[in-house]
């Protein structure tokens, strides 16, 4: 039985692809959902004038995820769902698993982009990495539109 829920996204219509699934396991198991997602901003190749321009910039792309998430909990609210936000920071899969175990998530439900030979070797596979340094169980959802 599953009571909390973590569903990582990262602003693409392909990781939103988990969420009718979230919906119907949270009501299922009337359990919380937290969105999530990770702050990928590094620092800049080219020189700021200052720290303080960068954390700037950090802080503008936080809001602008901080809106996405509400956008995207008011969704699952209106279906029923409890459902809270938060933004992490770091390395991607590694910010997921910090996050599941901090809330004592039951499960990790997200999508893969399904990519798979050089593309994946190149860019690495966050469900992967996510998958095989999780303690809970992780549901994996491909959207539709990578089925073919």
């Amino acid at each position: 039985m599953f009571k909390k829920i973590l569903v990582p996204l990262d602003g693409s219509t392909f990781s939103e692809a988990v969420l009718p699934y979230v919906v119907e396991l949270a009501r299922a198991h009337q359990a919380d959902v937290e969105l999530f997602c990770v702050s990928v901003i590094t620092l800049p190749l080219y020189p700021l004038e200052s720290p303080i321009e960068f954390e700037a910039l950090v802080r503008e792309e936080e809001r602008q995820i901080r809106g996405y998430l509400d956008e995207q909990a008011a969704k699952l609210s209106g279906q029923g769902v409890a459902v809270t936000t938060a933004v992490g920071r770091g390395s991607v899969p590694e910010a997921i698993l910090n996050r599941a175990s901090a809330i004592k998530a039951d499960l990790i439900a997200m999508s893969t982009h399904g990519r798979s030979g050089i593309s994946r070797w190149l860019m690495g596979s966050v469900a992967d990495r996510v998958l095989h340094g999780a303690h809970v169980p992780v549901l994996l959802v491909r959207p539709e539109e990578m089925r073919h």
